[in-house]
């Protein structure tokens, strides 16, 4: 996948003397952008990767997933609505399009994001995607 779509993005420099860090937002038919890191390898570290200058690791930049709404229903006594609103709205998903999925009033959705910031203790949803983001990181690991 990434060979076909690196294939259809921007070049990425390959100055090899620093670390290199591009964000390449690829064509929209793609739908993607992913940050590249090539961090030089030096020495005998090279021995490994065959004597490659540099290891490329790519991070997709695109909506994540949020916690299943049954972990947020079991940690914060969240209801089933509450959860699912809130693992969309984790996701990156506007309050908006969260409702119109949903099948809510926008109305509602306010209503339940507020009692959702209630149970969580957080306040904007800013801190609500940052809070349900470590723990979608924990429950990876």
């Amino acid at each position: 996948m990434i060979a076909g779509i690196l294939d259809q993005c921007p070049a990425i420099p390959m100055g090899f003397a620093k670390e290199i860090r591009q964000v390449a937002r690829c064509p929209d038919s793609l739908d993607a952008a992913a940050v590249a890191e090539g961090p030089p390898i030096g020495g005998r570290a090279r021995s490994p990767f065959l004597g490659a200058p540099a290891l490329l690791t790519f991070d997709d930049m695109g909506p994540k997933p949020g916690p299943a709404p049954r972990l947020l229903i079991s940690i914060f006594g969240l209801t089933g609505a509450e959860a699912k609103l809130a693992t969309l709205i984790a996701g990156g998903a506007a309050l908006d399009a969260t409702a119109r999925q949903l099948e809510i009033s926008r109305e509602t959705a306010s209503n339940q994001l507020k009692s959702v910031f209630t149970k969580t203790e957080t306040h904007r949803q800013s801190e609500l995607v940052a809070l349900l983001s470590r723990l979608r990181a924990a429950s990876t690991d």
